[in-house]
């Protein structure tokens, strides 16, 4: 599974750099206690963000409520475990009652884009496909929907 191998490189990371702020037991207690709880294991793997570029919508009281429970639960897991926010994040879409939505309704979504909703098919979060990072130097148009 992605989250196992995501946890396993954020492990091995943190070894090869002594200075960082994480422990590895409690980061490897992290992984192992979010992967007992009676969750889908394919949505610990969807929920995998590069958490470096996050973009909240405040247009609205939804949105502003939602994002507002996101950041104190998320915050929560950080302090209780570790910084490394990626791990949790996946999580925390759970624990919030989020799930994977179907990508068929949606005809502008990229394929590898993934939308969280509610229990009323509301999208809250949209996770954009990984090219979209700096890192891979795709052109910007790869991280823009399509008109």
């Amino acid at each position: 599974p992605r989250y196992q191998d995501h946890c396993d490189t954020v492990v091995n990371s943190i070894v090869a750099r002594p200075n960082v702020t994480d422990s590895v037991d409690t980061l490897m207690e992290q992984c192992k206690t979010y992967q007992s709880l009676d969750l889908p294991g394919a949505e610990l793997d969807r929920g995998l963000i590069d958490s470096a570029f996050i973009v909240w919508n405040q247009r609205n009281k939804r949105c502003r409520d939602f994002n507002a429970k996101l950041a104190c639960t998320w915050s929560d897991e950080i302090q209780c475990y570790s910084d490394r926010d990626q791990i949790s994040f996946p999580y925390i879409l759970q624990r919030l009652g989020l799930r994977e939505s179907s990508l068929s309704k949606w005809k502008n979504a990229f394929r590898n884009n993934i939308y969280m909703v509610d229990e009323n098919d509301k999208v809250l979060v949209q996770i954009l496909q990984s090219q979209c990072h700096w890192y891979f130097h795709n052109f910007p148009r790869l991280c823009t929907e399509p008109n």
